[in-house]
Formats: structure tokens, sequence, C-alpha cells
């Protein structure tokens, strides 16, 4: 049975109002965009069904004992670039819930992206590569919006940045990955628990 997590919009477009050009095993619609050699959804990714047919496990402590694929759905309202009813993945999740033809971003081509972005012109004008990436009408068409993470039951940073899996695993601890934070001040890479949850943004094949 198809999951949908966020309802159509009466015109049949996106969560951010975008041409729809791929559709989710839930009936999610996403539009796309070529930055460079990439093209990336434009909004993120929020189905809850495997790219198997099963469904994820809703919900759950992310810091317990179990590290089964989860997602987490709350409905909250939004606000000036802040996403309303985000969608957040642990790491099982998000590796289950990516469909075919697409795929998490690694961390070498998160870094092809902002190196892109920061030539003037491309993706917008000027060479600021976060400030074309933030806001519901960012001049990349990414749209990245202040959706923080999930993390001990409860949300954080929610209103301050973005936060993205990478598919590269961080190499001193098998338990952690790198990830990538965007806020108005700028961005940074860390690497966090599989156990957390955030926001899953993916690039075509």
């Amino acid at each position: 049975m198809a999951v949908c997590l966020l309802g159509l919009t009466a015109a049949g477009l996106g969560a951010s109002g975008e041409a729809a050009e791929y559709r989710d095993a839930g009936g999610n619609l996403y539009g796309t965009v070529q930055l460079g050699t990439q093209v990336w959804m434009t909004s993120n990714y929020r189905c809850a069904i495997a790219g198997d047919g099963t469904a994820l496990i809703k919900g759950g402590d992310v810091r317990g004992g179990s590290i089964a694929a989860r997602y987490y759905n709350f409905e909250v309202a939004g606000g000036e670039g802040v996403e309303t009813n985000p969608v957040f993945y642990n790491w099982p999740g998000a590796q289950a819930a990516v469909p075919s033809g697409w795929h998490i971003p690694s961390e070498a081509e998160w870094e092809t992206l902002l190196a892109w972005l920061a030539l003037d012109g491309q993706g917008g004008p000027g060479t600021d590569a976060v400030a074309k990436l933030l806001g519901p009408d960012s001049s990349s068409g990414l749209d990245f919006l202040y959706s923080g993470s999930w993390d001990a039951g409860s949300f954080f940073a929610r209103g301050t940045y973005a936060s993205f899996w990478t598919s590269t695993q961080y190499p001193r601890d098998a338990r952690d990955m790198w990830q990538y934070r965007f806020a108005a001040t700028g961005h940074s890479k860390t690497w966090l628990d599989k156990r957390c949850a955030f926001s899953l943004r993916l690039v075509r094949d």
C-alpha cells in the first residue's frame, strides 16, 4: 500500500511548486534541475516506502539499540525559510528509501556542486555558493530550507540550518557518516552517528 507523506497541490506540482519530473512510490512529485554536470531533485525526498516496496518504520528512538531503517515525519508549521512537515531518515532508512535511478550524493559530489556554484553566473549571480542554495526561491533552484535534523526524540536546530546526508563513510569510525549543514552564515561538514536522522536530497545516476 502506498504511503504519501505530503499531499499534492491542486496544480499537481511538487512540494515547492516546481514542475514535476519524478514521482516516488508514495505519489510525491519532485522537480529536477541540472547544475553543471549534476541533476538534483529540487526538494527533499519524502517517501516512506523503500526501493524494494516495503514500508520503512516510522519513528522510534534514534539513539536506541536498533538501527533499523526508519523515517521521522511530523506535522509542524513552516515559516520563512523553514520546511513544513519535514521528513528525516536515519542512515539505514536513507539507504533503503533511495529509488532506482537516483543516489545519495557523496562528499565529492557535494563539493563539486559547491565549487560550481562558487563561479559567478553559475546557478545565479555572485560567488557565494551557499546563498544560491538557501530559501524557497533560491537562484540555483535547490531551495534548501532550515529543517534542522531529528535526534534523541526531538527536532534539533530547526529554523537554523539545513542538514543533509552524504554517502561517504567517516574514516575513523564505522558508526558515523559525513553530513553537510547549510546556514545563512555558511556551510560546514561534520560526522554524525548513523542513528541520527537528516534530510535527504538526491542526485540522478
